[in-house]
């Protein structure tokens, strides 16, 4: 693969996703790939689920990453072409409108969620209760 002039060699690399797509967990990894894992990359605004194929990122992060990410997705770029003899490559833009997937209300007025007693173990447990005036006796008993 001819690289274009000027571009690091440390991109020329090229993976293809396998499964089932997810631009977030793709972005991560490709920008860990060309040494930027600390850029955190989500999948949802405000508790809201994205659409697969759209991610967000810190403004702040990216304005770090930026160039190092458009040189590597250049190379990336030309490797697509080249190894699937295609004119066309995937791109990647900036978009400022969010689209979230669609989500039943129901889940996202009550998400699911893992009842207490499935979360806690007791073993070997006592209650102190103090001696009240008129309170019924309270004995021990063996119980689950």
């Amino acid at each position: 693969l001819d690289l274009p002039e000027g571009a690091d060699p440390a991109f020329t690399f090229w993976f293809r996703p396998v499964g089932d797509f997810n631009f977030p967990n793709y972005l991560f990894l490709f920008l860990a790939a060309i040494g930027c894992p600390e850029v955190q990359v989500f999948s949802s605004i405000d508790g809201r689920p994205l659409v697969p194929y759209q991610a967000v990122v810190r403004r702040s992060q990216w304005l770090e990453v930026n160039s190092s990410f458009e040189a590597a997705w250049k190379v990336h770029k030309m490797a697509y072409r080249k190894l699937n003899s295609t004119k066309h490559a995937p791109t990647i833009s900036e978009a400022k409108t969010p689209r979230f997937a669609e989500v039943p209300d129901s889940y996202l007025d009550n998400p699911p969620s893992v009842p207490l007693k499935s979360l806690i173990t007791v073993h070997n447990t006592f209650i102190e209760v103090d001696d009240m005036d008129g309170a019924p006796a309270i004995t021990r008993t063996k119980s689950c």
